[in-house]
């Protein structure tokens, strides 16, 4: 048998998992984020950022794999609703915890009637609450983002890969197990007062991707590193320049220049060089360690919580006589 790597090479695949993307994806991917920065900037509003929109455009664009590569539509209707359910819930002034488990446990429940493990919903619905965002202008961009790469996927759809409709269900212990490991972090982030960087919401999206598609200890380091190097050169550079254009677009170009370089094709690590722009300035210097902790902590949790589920699924197997 083939491995993926070297099917990925004998096709002559820049990266794998990527299937020979287009050039001209290549070209539309790096339009995306500049242009939602750009409008960020000439607005001088953060409300128009949605970090994912790097992770969206680079998963539907070039990714080959069915997490990306799945109906249109259940995109938009997963992705869109989640963010207005999010701003709702922000708009209604309830306590920050309550609605954070809301918009979490809705949004699992909408992925899981789409059959869609189309992630990046939990970071549209968390992110309005988690960092505070009140306008309605937030849920809006991040729709017009999403049509408009679901456009340039259409548009381009000749040279695309080769589009996967998978509509199996998500797997319920799975979900319950990313589901217990977030409300645990959310409740301890509560509690605690844990800075909202390390709730950012892209770390939800990266732990239930881990959950669903397990990958090596190594791989997971190599995540965390990109995760680490975008923040701090995204921060270092909105402190020296105080421009969210430059500033976003330094952190996006490292991140991706590193998946490439380290073949790690992982589009939930590009939204962390944007995460700074949407921080309150005192907690800036903290951005790319925090980041990391809340990424290490979900990881443990989702580990911890794994062993627990597995554990019951053994008994409750034997007791039934399976």
């Amino acid at each position: 048998m083939t491995s993926r790597g070297t099917q990925d090479r004998a096709r002559g695949s820049w990266l794998p998992g990527t299937a020979d993307a287009h050039p001209w994806r290549l070209v539309l991917l790096l339009l995306v984020v500049p242009v939602m920065l750009v409008v960020a900037q000439v607005a001088r509003t953060t409300n128009v950022i949605f970090p994912e929109s790097a992770a969206l455009s680079f998963g539907i664009l070039i990714m080959a794999t069915p997490t990306w590569r799945g109906g249109r539509w259940r995109h938009l209707v997963s992705i869109s609703t989640s963010a207005f359910l999010g701003f709702a819930l922000q708009a209604l002034h309830l306590p920050v915890l309550g609605a954070e488990l809301v918009a979490l446990t809705a949004v699992l429940f909408v992925l899981t009637f789409l059959r869609s493990e189309m992630f990046p919903s939990i970071s549209a619905a968390l992110l309005p609450i988690v960092f505070h965002v009140q306008s309605i202008v937030y849920p809006i961009s991040v729709t017009t983002i999403l049509v408009v790469v679901l456009l340039l996927d259409a548009i381009t759809a000749r040279s695309a890969p080769a589009r996967t409709i998978d509509r199996h269900p998500l797997e319920p212990s799975l979900t319950v197990t990313f589901w217990l490991a977030a409300v645990t972090w959310l409740v301890v982030g509560a509690v605690l007062h844990v800075p909202a960087p390390a709730l950012a919401p892209p770390l939800f999206v990266s732990t239930m991707d881990l959950i669903f598609h397990p990958t090596t200890w190594r791989t997971l380091g190599t995540r965390w590193l990109i995760f680490a190097m975008a923040a701090a050169t995204s921060t270092v550079t909105l402190v020296a320049t105080d421009s969210v254009l430059i500033a976003g677009m330094a952190g996006y170009v490292l991140a991706l220049g590193l998946v490439v370089i380290l073949r790690t094709p992982y589009p939930p690590a590009l939204a962390m060089g944007i995460v700074p722009l949407i921080v309150v300035r005192s907690q800036l210097d903290l951005v790319a360690p925090l980041l990391v902790v809340g990424a290490v902590v979900l990881c443990g949790l989702a580990w911890l919580y794994g062993q627990v589920m597995v554990r019951l699924w053994s008994k409750a197997a034997a007791s039934s006589g399976l």
